[in-house]
């Protein structure tokens, strides 16, 4: 089952892979690339994970509106499909940690992302 112990464990798992403290990724700065392209990877990895949460679930998780995480994802998936480096570094240091190990989501997922 998905909850938000799950949730808020893969973002600490990525934040650690990362080298960035929770509290910069979740804040509202912008002025470290490093910390800006970490959020875009965690919006990408939450849509893409084996639940693909909705980008408003992905938006309380950031702390973002829905808007915002369709931007960050929609950079992501350009600067990946661009063959940008620092894409595949974020992937590749997530991977090391784990990425594998997200539990999959229940057989009624879709009734839960009715009510989150």
């Amino acid at each position: 089952m998905i909850t938000a112990n799950s949730v808020a464990s893969f973002v600490l798992k990525c934040c650690a892979a990362w080298d960035i403290k929770p509290e910069l990724l979740l804040g509202k700065g912008r002025s470290y690339q490093e910390v800006v392209a970490a959020r875009k990877a965690m919006a990408w990895l939450l849509r893409q994970s084996p639940w693909c949460l909705s980008y408003p679930r992905i938006g309380r998780v950031l702390e973002r509106d829905h808007t915002s995480v369709m931007h960050l994802v929609s950079t992501f998936d350009d600067a990946m499909q661009n063959g940008e480096g620092w894409v595949f570094e974020l992937l590749d240091a997530v991977d090391a940690q784990g990425r594998d190990t997200i539990p999959a989501p229940p057989p009624d997922f879709a009734a839960l992302e009715a009510i989150a």
